[in-house]
């Protein structure tokens, strides 16, 4: 039976997706084969709190989400520090676009707007002086639209990564490309993996509160800890 599957953690949630390795790198390759049974789940989430903690099962997947999660956070980063460099190249690009040049004549035909409705209205010329207020409304409307779309970055082809998976999205992206994201495996399989290490983060603190953690399973989750990435020779203990 598989223990980390006792505790809420499907060890092949990612299978066939770019994430199956993130679970690979930090559990036993036999893990992969062992028993995933509901029931069996059911039953060791109903047992007492002291027969939990003794086991150290949770404190075990607990250890395995943190480094997955520690990974997948590299990962983010690396993307957002990319997705940056993509917007401060865009932003340059831009800047000397034909965009810009447009942004620019249409604030200089505004000045000149201005100028001439203060002097015809100095003349006492009223019409003429709206029918340049209305210009100047005219070129203010366009160049918002401009200005928004050199902040927006409209047509150039950016990414940025998914803060809860690091998948990278495009700009591009349709809505229904997006929610098909939201909806996908990888996902909700990392929304899934970060709220079930928070539970376990909690429900470990409540066992320390109680005096209910166990030393044996606090002390084989330090010597995991040392012992580098991968996967491990040794195989933990194994469900009763």
């Amino acid at each position: 039976m598989c223990k980390y599957y006792l505790c809420g953690l499907d060890v092949t949630c990612f299978k066939n997706t770019r994430s199956d390795g993130e679970v690979q790198r930090f559990v036993d390759a036999d893990d992969l084969e062992k028993l995933r049974d509901d029931g069996l789940r059911a039953a060791f989430q109903a047992a007492p709190s002291e027969e939990k903690a003794k086991l150290g099962y949770e404190r075990m997947t607990k250890d395995v989400l943190d480094k997955m999660i520690r990974e997948c956070d590299k990962r983010i980063e690396r993307g957002m520090i990319r997705a940056k460099e993509e917007r401060d190249a865009a932003t340059e690009k831009a800047a000397v676009s034909a965009d810009a040049d447009m942004l620019a004549l249409l604030r200089r035909k505004m000045d000149e707007s201005a100028e001439k409705a203060e002097k015809l209205g100095e003349e006492g010329d009223v019409d003429g002086a709206e029918a340049e207020f209305a210009q100047i409304e005219t070129f203010k409307k366009r160049a918002d639209e401009v200005q928004a779309k050199l902040e927006s970055l409209d047509g150039y082809r950016l990414t940025e990564p998914c803060p809860i998976s690091g998948t990278l999205l495009m700009n591009t992206d349709t809505a229904e490309r997006r929610q098909e994201h939201l909806i996908g495996k990888q996902y909700q399989g990392w929304k899934h993996i970060r709220e079930l290490r928070d539970e376990l983060v909690e429900r470990l603190k409540k066992y320390e509160d109680a005096g209910l953690d166990s030393p044996r399973a606090a002390d084989d989750d330090r010597r995991r800890s040392g012992g580098g990435g991968g996967r491990r020779s040794r195989s933990p203990p194994r469900s009763r």
